[in-house]
């Protein structure tokens, strides 16, 4: 892959082909973006320029956006009008939502079905899915609602639900594969401490517990879902947010170590996270902890590389990507996050 201008066809082209691991050239797509991503958006080049950046090598060179960017800036990297769907953050009441803009959501269902599929062992079979989770009927910005419904449309069996109220698994102990945002799916045990689910159930788990002493509350869900009968090692753990359109997981069902100190969340093979000090931006040591820095490709039609508030610790990953321990927000930064979103409208 050459460094000269790419039209947008031909950038889809390349990251799909990341995705699908038919190339791996992770440094050249990320030029290319690069380049794109600050001809067509304003206030990118602009930050860019600040920070000193005329041209990278790499996508470990590319200047990363602050999550709340997307509070304030319009990050897209094409035409408004051209715009398919826009998602937004969820947080405190009267706080101005980040908004994460799309002009094709072709690449951002590829990537996370693929992932998807791999973190849940997922067979060409359907399979049931029950879903906590609202559907997009009622959370048309919400980007974790809209990844419920792709999950749904491509691996669910005719008896899949949306049932936000877990009724349905109190009727039936048929294995099932749960989605959750980790304050729903603790909620949902907490009012229902005998319900037993089939050992092959598997549970998808996400949106951190916000506010919350995360190590101690996490192992209190996995502690309910072994009452109810389900071995640790099916419940994966999934990272992201409004403004990525990739998925972290922090294991493969079945497989996954039981041990919540020992789960590293490794990015997809398209993608990559740097942990860095948080004065310098330099990457710090393995086994130390910073803020961590997001590239996903994905993000075509925004802006690739995200610095959120998030402190993990680095952790060496798989095929040479940099996993990390998740260990929450750092001091000072705001409540946000989807488990919150839901929380909010029960």
């Amino acid at each position: 892959m050459s460094d000269h201008t790419y039209s947008v066809a031909a950038l889809d082209r390349s990251v799909e082909a990341l995705i699908d691991g038919s190339s791996k050239d992770v440094d050249a797509v990320a030029r290319a973006l690069y380049r794109h991503q600050r001809q067509h958006c304003l206030a990118y080049d602009r930050l860019c320029e600040s920070a000193g950046v005329n041209d990278i090598r790499g996508w470990r060179d590319v200047p990363a956006v602050p999550t709340e960017a997307f509070q304030h800036f319009d990050l897209r990297s094409f035409s408004s009008d051209e715009t398919v769907a826009t998602f937004r953050t969820s947080g405190t009441t009267g706080e101005v939502p980040g908004t994460h803009h799309f002009n094709t959501l072709h690449l951002y269902r590829k990537a996370s079905m693929a992932a998807f599929r791999e973190a849940f062992g997922l067979p060409s079979e359907r399979i049931r899915i029950v879903s906590l989770i609202p559907s997009t009927d009622g959370a048309l910005e919400s980007s974790l609602s809209q990844m419920v419904c792709w999950v749904l449309e491509s691996f669910g069996r005719a008896d899949s639900v949306v049932d936000p109220t877990g009724v349905c698994l109190l009727e039936s102990d048929a294995p099932a594969l749960i989605l959750g945002t980790s304050l729903l799916l603790y909620a949902f045990f907490e009012r229902n401490p005998s319900v037993r689910l089939s050992p092959k159930t598997r549970v998808m788990e996400t949106g951190g517990f916000k506010g919350k002493q995360m190590a101690l509350t996490r192992t209190m869900l996995h502690q309910h879902c072994q009452r109810a009968g389900l071995d640790s090692s099916r419940i994966i753990g999934e990272y992201g947010m409004t403004e990525l359109s990739s998925q972290w997981y922090d294991g493969q069902a079945g497989h996954a170590t039981s041990l919540l100190s020992e789960r590293i969340y490794t990015p997809p093979p398209w993608a990559r996270t740097r942990v860095v000090d948080p004065i310098t931006m330099d990457d710090v040591p393995l086994g130390e902890s910073g803020l961590l820095v997001h590239y996903d490709p994905v993000n075509r039609g925004s802006i690739q590389a995200i610095r959120t508030s998030d402190l993990g610790v680095r952790c060496e990953g798989v095929d040479g990507r940099d996993g990390f321990k998740l260990l929450g927000r750092a001091v000072g930064a705001r409540v946000r996050g989807c488990s919150l979103r839901y929380m909010e409208s029960m």
